[in-house]
């Protein structure tokens, strides 16, 4: 289990209701020791919201982010869901925390940042903000028939 800081649990929010983007996006950064926990300026900038197109190449500090192109824009009977748990167990392995796009009840989609794996049931749990946290992401995956996730790595 990746153990987040507190302060970036009880400090972090999301500002705006479409900036669900880049308010991950600062999670992640802040979990990494890449941007001060009162730093807000991605989800400050409206052309990052409601997309996350800008993500994939996007760097800060010493991480650089991407989108797999084998998960995205591939929802449908044919999704590769076994290589896209396998992604994120592999993720979390090495650390690294992991977006995902998950459907909600009014029918948007919002950003999750994955932080653990349930060793019991296999089940993924993720947190967020601007809505409540999710223990059932495998489902909800399953659900819409797959989805898209962002992942990053460290620069040397």
């Amino acid at each position: 289990m990746i153990k987040i800081p507190y302060e970036i649990i009880q400090g972090h929010q999301q500002i705006h209701p479409k900036s669900c983007v880049p308010m991950s996006v600062e999670f992640v950064l802040k979990y990494e020791k890449q941007m001060d926990i009162s730093n807000f300026g991605l989800q400050e900038d409206l052309a990052k919201h409601g997309n996350s197109n800008w993500v994939d190449g996007y760097k800060h500090g010493n991480i650089e982010f991407s989108r797999p192109v084998e998960f995205y824009n591939k929802r449908g009977a044919n999704f590769p869901f076994e290589a896209l748990y396998s992604k994120i167990i592999s993720e979390l392995s090495e650390d690294r925390l992991v977006i995902i796009s998950l459907l909600e009840s009014d029918g948007d989609f919002h950003n999750y940042v994955i932080y653990d794996c349930d060793s019991k049931n296999g089940e993924l749990i993720a947190t967020t903000k601007g809505r409540p946290n999710s223990n059932n992401v495998w489902e909800r995956v399953q659900q819409i028939n797959g989805t898209d996730i962002l992942i990053y790595k460290k620069l040397k």
